[in-house]
Order: C-alpha cells, then sequence, then structure tokens
C-alpha cells in the first residue's frame, strides 16, 4: 500500500491517479502495476463544471481503465530454396482508456480519444481530397498532351484510388462524429 503525495489518502499499489484529488501518483516499480490501470473521472473531462456520469444508470461512481489489444501481424515467409528461407512475424499493441461505471458494469469509451481519432480521420480525408485534385490535374495534362498511357495507367487509377478513400472516411468521420454527440449528450449532465 501507498500514499498519494498531494492529499495522503491510501492508495493500492497499481494506482496511478488518486481518486480523491485526482494527482497523479509516481511509480517507482513498473512491475508492480497490474491491468487495468485507474484514473478518476475528472482527469479525462475537458470542461470541470460538467459532471461525467454512465450513460446507462446515471452513476457518479465511474473509473477510466487502461485497455491493451495485441493483434497478430500474420507470418511471411519467403523461401530461398534447398529448406532454407526468410520469416518475419510482426504484430502491433495499442492502448486505449475506456470509462467503466463501478454500479451497472458498463463500459463506455473515452470522448477525448475519440475526439482525437475524429481529428486524424478529417486530416486524412483532407490529404485524400488533394491527391485526388493532383491526380485530376494530372488527367487534364494527359488530355492535353494526348498521352493515353499516363491517363489509363496513372491518372484515372489514383482518382479512383484517392476518392475511395475520401468516400470511406467521410463516412467514418460521420459515425465516429454521431457517437462522440451521443456520449456527450447522455455522459454528462
Amino acid at each position: 500500500m501507498k500514499y498519494c503525495h498531494n492529499c495522503g489518502k491510501q492508495l493500492d499499489d497499481y494506482m496511478k491517479f488518486c481518486p480523491a484529488c485526482g494527482q497523479g501518483q509516481d511509480l517507482n516499480n513498473d512491475s508492480k502495476m497490474a491491468e487495468p490501470v485507474y484514473a478518476p473521472a475528472s482527469v479525462h473531462v475537458s470542461n470541470p463544471q460538467r459532471q461525467l456520469h454512465c450513460p446507462h444508470c446515471k452513476s457518479v461512481n465511474i473509473q477510466s481503465t487502461l485497455e491493451s489489444q495485441t493483434t497478430d501481424g500474420g507470418a511471411l515467409h519467403i523461401p530461398l530454396g534447398n529448406g532454407i528461407g526468410i520469416s518475419n512475424i510482426s504484430g502491433t499493441t495499442t492502448q486505449h482508456y475506456d470509462w467503466l461505471c463501478l454500479n451497472c458494469g458498463i463500459r463506455f469509451p473515452n470522448i477525448h480519444e475519440l475526439e482525437q481519432k475524429l481529428a486524424s480521420l478529417k486530416f486524412a480525408s483532407s490529404l485524400s481530397a488533394v491527391c485526388a485534385i493532383i491526380a485530376i490535374l494530372g488527367t487534364i495534362y494527359y488530355l492535353i498532351t494526348n498521352c493515353r498511357q499516363g491517363l489509363l495507367y496513372i491518372s484515372l487509377p489514383c482518382i479512383a484510388f484517392f476518392s475511395l478513400i475520401y468516400i470511406v472516411t467521410q463516412r467514418k468521420i460521420k459515425a465516429d462524429t454521431n457517437v462522440i454527440l451521443f456520449y456527450q449528450k447522455h455522459c454528462f449532465d
């Protein structure tokens, strides 16, 4: 057991934040840290006047949980002959915070992380729109210079590819915006 450096409240060894005052705690020994790591609700709330609560039971007895997810990247094997080959196995680990209602057990997403994800999607959408415009300018150039191969093999596939990326990211932006609006409406007073 340890105590908060700010208010003196007794804490478990794995706690990164004090549930009473919200002060971050130094972890001298990372091996003691157990999953999930809890933080008080006030840590991720951008507007302190608004009280975050569970969208299901309206309880304010919530904590933030750190989730880690590891995905397999699949195996790549390049045979070189005579039973010899090169193998590569890769994977990625992602971490994100979710809210956990201690009253009813419902998990719901962290709005701040959703907003960051939405900003990344908007950037990707803008970038794909710029690339599609560049491809359209290339198409005009190939039409003026009467270059059919450049038109068929470069410009038109680029326009189709970047337009598809733009459409997919716009749909994802709309869906994520709706999720954020839902949780903003139902999770705050």
